[in-house]
């Protein structure tokens, strides 16, 4: 009986293969189509926006390619194959392919999209700014506070440091550094000989806690809430008021489960984060409705330095809103996209603070820059 079987598969072995590998081409989309509508929105694969491309005599040769383009887009559980590919990469060699995360120890990722502000450049020293470029930055910078002065506003400058300026070298020593200085000490040493701007950039004071304290996520591109703290202390001391250190608060776990350097992995659920910490909440601060990617803060308490803070930030300045907000009767935050120059003179400030990351210089640069 069992010969019988053996001749049977031999004989047909041509036929089963082929039918296993049309089974596995075409079951998946054929499941994918009746189980998708009754998938929740944030469960169902990203899909392309491309539409089904066009045949006719004019486009039969294009055809083929543009198919492939776009049934590489509509695949069913696209997302899915890419993160169950990516976790037997991780799992078996340690490794992912990529151009845009590097690994370093201890489950640290860091930032490297050479498109993306490219911090990894920025580490090496490798990417200065050009003398006109430097003069342009000065100018708009110039543009800002001297607009900001006429409507009796002070003006500070911060400069988020990268991830990388501060933590790559406890996790990858071998990534070698210019002896040149960065472009952000470049930018800061320009604007301190050519202009009166107040400038922050705490790197230093970072680096000092993190021997402390978690200051940056492991498996994100962005300070946490105790780095977000200590900035925004640097902040205020440039303006003379002396905020508490933050060793005189409850460093607290952080219920945070969004992570971007994994998302760029294609992986979500693969990393776990360690460091996700904040300071202890801020209760005199009440949040108040406010417009698209804008945050809106009153505080009651008495003798605040500040009656209007006015904050254009980047995803930095998240972390940073509390610990201001706490200093100024009211405050006004705006995401930079949706910031113009003129809610300094609209929200009667008399504390204008541009935040920007450090690897988004350059975007100082862009004609749109706050207009």
């Amino acid at each position: 009986m069992t010969l019988k079987k053996n001749d049977f598969f031999m004989k047909n072995f041509d036929n089963i293969f082929i039918y296993c590998f049309l089974s596995f081409l075409y079951l998946p989309s054929i499941f994918w189509f009746f189980i998708e509508p009754n998938l929740q929105k944030e469960d169902i694969d990203s899909i392309s926006k491309e539409q089904f491309p066009i045949l006719n005599s004019l486009t039969v040769k294009e055809f083929p390619k543009e198919f492939d383009y776009w049934y590489s887009g509509h695949l069913p559980f696209r997302n899915k194959s890419i993160e169950l590919y990516a976790l037997m990469q991780y799992k078996i060699l340690r490794n992912i392919e990529t151009s845009k995360v590097v690994f370093g120890t201890d489950d640290w990722l860091f930032y490297c999209d050479k498109n993306d502000g490219d911090p990894i450049a920025d580490y090496k020293r490798i990417n200065q700014f050009t003398p006109n470029e430097l003069n342009i930055i000065s100018d708009k910078l110039s543009l800002f506070k001297n607009y900001s002065k006429s409507h009796n506003a002070k003006f500070v400058f911060v400069i988020c440091p990268n991830k990388e300026n501060v933590c790559l070298e406890d996790n990858m020593p071998f990534i070698l550094r210019a002896k040149s200085i960065s472009r952000t000490q470049q930018l800061i040493k320009y604007l301190k000989y050519n202009t009166d701007i107040n400038v922050v950039y705490p790197i230093e004071e970072l680096k000092q806690a993190k021997e402390k304290y978690p200051i940056y996520y492991k498996i994100d591109t962005h300070w946490n809430y105790v780095g977000g703290y200590i900035g925004t202390r640097e902040v205020l001391s440039s303006l003379g008021v002396m905020a508490p250190d933050v060793s005189e608060f409850n460093i607290m776990p952080l219920e945070k489960n969004m992570f971007d350097l994994p998302n760029v992995l294609g992986n979500p659920s693969l990393f776990v984060e360690s460091n996700a910490f904040k300071v202890s909440d801020f209760n005199e601060v009440k949040s108040l409705p406010a417009g698209i990617e804008e945050n809106r803060f009153h505080c009651d308490k008495k003798n605040l330095p500040f009656k209007k803070i006015v904050m254009s930030r980047d995803s930095f300045g998240e972390a940073m809103m509390l610990p201001l907000a706490v200093n100024s009767e009211d405050t006004f935050v705006v995401v930079r996209k949706y910031f113009k120059y003129d809610m300094i003179e609209k929200e009667n400030a008399d504390l204008f603070i541009l935040e920007i990351c450090e690897r988004y210089l350059y975007k100082i640069l862009e004609d749109d820059f706050l207009k």
